[in-house]
């Protein structure tokens, strides 16, 4: 991207971009003539560049914190419309997040711009896109310059609660939400029901703004109380885990699981929600195209799905404990199975 363009493509907007002018629409409802600082994309992704949005904007914000609200064009169809479908903008969507500011400072940082970015090339390149209620982990600081002060390194995903559904001639889209998590939270998120975790963080954070130096909410004694009770309630809401690094394989009338330890920290969360709860869950590697899918039932057993790629395991409640008692890497036989091998690579 360039440096700030505050002329540049935003005047673009109107008759010939009616997705961006819907966009500004809904931004000049809410900050009247404030004129944004604004990032162009240099070689826009239509004629081959590398990053899909064209454009981001950040307004100054003083309630109800001082905070950056930026908002990104390019996830959804700013100019004519392309896709096949009538109902959507583009992909659905377009970002917003809020970032928290001192009283003193003059121009928004521009770090957030490269998430942006990555986050869009990942929705161009695999076709999965972002829903409120979704959990992004980033696996590493959210800001690199502020890696040993920030405990930020995963965002969630909500509906900006100041953007209804945007319509243009092109479509439909939502204003999606990136709020930042520490690795803990992220773990009460994803073993807890997301839209109740998203909402207690707001009334610690309204308007889910990001505070990069913010310690964690479950230090909180309220706060943790609160997602334990809810958690051994409700359980999990959280059904399929996307990662890479899932593969299966069968050999000798073995079955034979490989995740990544990162997957496996997430599978250790999010299975006693879903087993015990009478749910499924799944993961999914959009690499591979291979599944495994695990179900609630009394007896254990496994068999090949009825989809392509697709391996079920049928896991009884009282061996959740152990399954999900899982972690270093390696083989391991499991438990209440005589034929199921899990195999724990590093990543």
């Amino acid at each position: 991207m360039s440096d700030p363009h505050p002329e540049s493509d935003r005047q673009l907007a109107d008759d010939a971009a009616p997705g961006w002018a819907a966009i500004d629409a809904r931004l000049t409802d809410l900050y009247s003539d404030q004129e944004p600082t604004h990032w162009a994309t240099i070689v826009k992704h239509a004629v081959g560049g590398n990053d899909p949005l064209d454009g981001v904007s950040a307004y100054r914000r003083d309630e109800p914190t001082p905070h950056w609200h930026y908002v990104t064009y390019g996830c959804s169809e700013l100019y004519e419309k392309v896709s096949d479908d009538p109902e959507c903008s583009g992909w659905g969507f377009e970002i917003s997040f809020r970032l928290a500011r001192d009283a003193g400072d003059a121009d928004p940082p521009t770090w957030p711009i490269s998430t942006f970015q990555s986050l869009a090339r990942y929705v161009f390149k695999s076709g999965n896109v972002f829903r409120p209620g979704d959990h992004i982990n980033l696996n590493k600081p959210i800001v690199s310059e502020q890696s040993n002060t920030t405990r930020i390194t995963a965002l969630g995903v909500v509906a900006d609660s100041e953007f209804p559904e945007i319509e243009s001639e092109n479509g439909k889209l939502t204003m999606l939400q990136l709020f930042g998590l520490t690795a803990d939270e992220l773990a009460a998120k994803i073993s807890w029901n997301g839209g109740d975790f998203c909402r207690l963080v707001a009334e610690h954070y309204p308007l889910h703004v990001t505070d990069v130096r913010r310690e964690s909410l479950l230090n909180d004694e309220s706060f943790a109380q609160r997602v334990e009770q809810g958690r051994g309630a409700g359980g999990s809401s959280t059904g399929v885990t996307y990662a890479d690094s899932i593969r299966w394989s069968r050999a000798e009338d073995r079955l034979f699981l490989e995740l990544a330890a990162s997957t496996v920290a997430e599978f250790r969360q999010i299975l006693p929600g879903r087993i015990p709860f009478d749910r499924p869950y799944i993961l999914y590697s959009f690499d591979s195209k291979q599944t495994i899918r695990f179900d609630p039932g009394e007896a254990a057993s496994w068999r090949q799905g009825d989809e392509a790629g697709e391996i079920c395991v049928t896991l009884p409640a009282d061996l959740v404990g152990s399954w999900s008692a899982l972690g270093e890497i390696g083989e391991h036989a499991m438990a209440g199975f005589d034929d199921v091998v899990m195999r724990i690579v590093s990543g």
